[in-house]
């Protein structure tokens, strides 16, 4: 609607870039050549060794929490940073369980190093506006979940967590 797209795909991030290239092409935004070209580049750059296996082992980790399996799958996420530190999905996962299990700081730590990977992360916001709720910085935290309904105006955890903090 007004050249505004939303999406939200959490967990699966190949099907969400899948479902964006053909929400685009079904709004006139690309044409399908180009979408063709987005979804099997012909010359895309060769992954390293280490990006597969830090994606083999985060997959693993999100089929054990799937599964109920929390502390193996932190274990997982916690083995994909000593593959790849840098690698931000693993890390707003953390900050999501360690919300669960009461751990704000170490929380805190994880949304903080997603957001500056991507400062419009929507479920990053969300986090950190949960944390700064927690710790009592209420105005710190209206600014984040709102920002953060901005970018996915559906989101009913960030109204949950606003309402928390109003």
């Amino acid at each position: 609607k007004d050249d505004l797209f939303v999406k939200e795909q959490p967990y699966v991030p190949l099907l969400g870039g899948i479902l964006e290239i053909e929400c685009k092409v079904i709004l006139g935004q690309m044409t399908r050549e180009d979408a063709d070209l987005a979804l099997k580049p012909a010359d895309a750059p060769k992954v390293s060794a280490e990006e597969k296996e830090a994606d083999k082992v985060y997959g693993l980790g999100l089929v054990l929490l799937e599964r109920g399996m929390k502390d193996k799958a932190i274990e997982k996420f916690k083995q994909v940073l000593t593959i790849d530190p840098t690698y931000c999905k693993v890390r707003l996962q953390l900050g999501h369980l360690y919300l669960g299990d009461n751990k704000v700081d170490e929380a805190k730590a994880e949304f903080d190093y997603v957001l500056k990977c991507d400062p419009q992360s929507h479920e990053a916001k969300v986090g950190m506006g949960t944390v700064f709720g927690i710790q009592g910085d209420f105005d710190k935290a209206i600014e984040l979940l709102t920002s953060s309904l901005t970018l996915n105006p559906k989101a009913e955890l960030a109204y949950y967590e606003l309402g928390k903090v109003y």
